[in-house]
């Protein structure tokens, strides 16, 4: 391991894995999306890996060619953001012309100022552009770098996570290709400007700093988290609560459970982990957390 001076690199692939040491067989951590400013900590094996730390604060290693030099000017006064769970950047305006790169939802590119038949051009971070359909961006076309995003509503942050029903788990993703758990709850928050830790027992304390916790499985509102584990260890897993006992997870697939038992789609197992919950997030609107004891 080689100790660099701190720089930032940008993410150039649609998602970019974050592994726990410098090698592709090492545990995969998170991701990180395209156009992410991670902080360069130390490399290894001659600059072929990055450790880094991400704009969440999470650490791992990041392949090198995964990522290009940073360009404080990126993405520019005005951006394109993807709203589409998954869509492809053209080459030219048009659903059959070659691909130039796949993106995810939430991420953001520089917009070159012009729309051909409904597709808007783009600029990437490394210096590739193309076209990306107006009806997969944010209000359907680019806005200024500073224009409010999604409404920060228990409701809406709901409306978003069902958006992504379906989706496989897949251990440290935080994105449609893939979720885990802490990964669906994260991403959806950040969609809607809300910050929130990486891991669910990072987020779970992080909520109880802010506020009193919820016992009664019922009584947890929607839109808040719900949070389990087993007994004297950290919260293992979260998910959003739906009300009334319901809850919307990625465990095996994004998809919606109960604690209710006589609800069709009570989870057992879970149920005898539970830990807790807490109303929704305290910057969201509506969401102000139980004040702490």
């Amino acid at each position: 391991t080689t100790m660099i001076r701190p720089c930032r690199v940008l993410i150039a692939v649609s998602l970019a894995s974050i592994h726990k040491t410098p090698a592709h067989e090492s545990e995969r951590v998170t991701e990180a999306r395209m156009g992410e400013r991670p902080r360069v900590l130390s490399e290894a094996d001659a600059g072929r890996w990055l450790q880094v730390r991400l704009e969440d604060g999470y650490e791992g290693w990041l392949r090198s060619w995964l990522a290009a030099p940073d360009d404080r000017a990126w993405p520019g006064p005005r951006v394109a953001e993807i709203d589409a769970p998954f869509t492809w950047i053209r080459s030219k305006p048009g659903d059959d012309e070659e691909p130039v790169s796949d993106v995810v939802i939430g991420t953001r590119l520089g917009s070159r100022g012009r729309t051909v038949h409904g597709w808007a051009a783009v600029d990437l971070p490394d210096g590739r552009h193309g076209f990306v359909r107006g009806t997969d961006l944010l209000r359907g076309r680019p806005a200024g770098a500073d224009a409010p995003r999604r409404p920060a509503t228990a409701s809406a942050l709901l409306a978003t996570a069902r958006r992504f029903a379906g989706v496989p788990y897949v251990w440290g993703g935080k994105s449609p290709k893939g979720f885990d758990c802490s990964g669906l709850t994260q991403l959806v928050h950040e969609l809607h400007g809300l910050d929130l830790p990486r891991d669910s027992k990072d987020q779970e304390a992080w909520l109880a700093r802010r506020g009193r916790g919820i016992r009664d499985p019922l009584g947890i509102p929607p839109g808040g988290l719900i949070f389990f584990g087993r007994p004297g260890g950290p919260a293992s897993h979260v998910g959003f609560s739906l009300g009334n006992g319901g809850f919307w997870h990625a465990q095996g697939r994004v998809r919606e459970n109960s604690l209710d038992p006589v609800n069709i789609n009570y989870h057992n197992d879970l149920s005898k982990m539970f830990r807790g919950g807490f109303p929704p997030h305290p910057g969201s609107r509506g969401g102000r957390a139980a004040p702490t004891a």
